[in-house]
């Protein structure tokens, strides 16, 4: 069993169905040029997306959150390289919804929202069945942020061995990866 079989199965025991671009990540393939939307992530929507990582995963005292982790620029590499069309634009309309959810209960755009009512949105999604959407956004917020150097030495328990966290170690051809 490869690694791909092996995640697909964890996934379906675990209860998720899929996690969106996993088949293209997990095979090391990006998508073409005419797929990548950098450009569709605005300034305005980077903002967006890093302030919903937030309110999923909130700064504590013990650990960063989701803004100090960057996730807001790792969802934009991710959709951009390994998220097909169809779950661009899933993503996109997660966004899109979050921010309309916003508008409608508060009258103000999400990243205006005060903590609770930005917890409030979220949390009636979580109840009865889980927008795709959403499902996307919340998929990536866990998969960065405890991939990330915060996730890993702040919000885990994190034993240096034999150094320091070093997230991108270069490999000499034919060498194995490291086993963190």
């Amino acid at each position: 069993m490869n690694r791909r079989d092996a995640l697909k199965s964890l996934l379906v025991l675990s209860g998720s169905a899929a996690v969106y671009g996993s088949d293209r990540f997990l095979t090391g393939a990006i998508n073409p040029p005419e797929l990548a939307v950098e450009t569709r992530f605005t300034p305005e929507l980077l903002a967006l997306a890093e302030e919903i990582a937030e309110t999923i995963i909130p700064a504590t005292t013990d650990s960063g959150g989701a803004k100090d982790a960057k996730l807001g620029i790792f969802m934009q590499e991710i959709v951009s390289l390994y998220y097909s069309s169809e779950e661009q634009a899933l993503f996109f309309a997660g966004l899109d919804r979050v921010q309309a959810d916003g508008a409608a209960q508060f009258q103000q755009n999400f990243v205006d929202l005060a903590d609770v009512e930005r917890t409030a949105i979220l949390m009636g999604y979580e109840t009865g069945e889980i927008p795709a959407g959403y499902r996307a956004i919340k998929q990536l917020t866990t998969w960065g942020y405890f991939s990330s150097e915060v996730g890993m030495t702040e919000a885990r328990a994190f034993l240096p061995i034999p150094t320091r966290y070093e997230g991108d170690l270069p490999l000499k051809p034919g060498q194995k990866a490291w086993a963190y």
